[in-house]
């Protein structure tokens, strides 16, 4: 916005917008294994991954053994991670 008060002249102008949409990736099922293989490549136990994700370590295990499978938030998380770290994932 320009304001010129000698010539009593508001000007507007339009910006250019620099932002660029972010693309995640695909959202994969992960499963127990895929986590603990991920996990391992990194060298991080699992209170440290439970650490980085913001779950409990519990979470982790519960993921590793089957107990339960990750969400659609924290599978893309996982994903997100392991895209990150260079670490090769695919659905088994």
């Amino acid at each position: 916005m320009n304001v010129n008060l000698v010539q009593q002249q508001v000007t507007f102008r339009r910006v250019q917008s620099t932002c660029r949409p972010v693309t995640l990736p695909k959202v994969v099922a992960w499963s127990g294994e895929m986590v603990q293989d991920m996990r391992l490549c990194r060298g991080l136990s699992q209170t440290e991954l439970a650490e980085e994700m913001g779950v409990r370590q519990q979470t982790i295990s519960e993921w590793e053994t089957g107990a339960y499978m990750p969400t659609r938030a924290m599978s893309t998380l996982l994903s997100i991670i392991a895209d990150m770290a260079g670490f090769a994932y695919s659905e088994k």
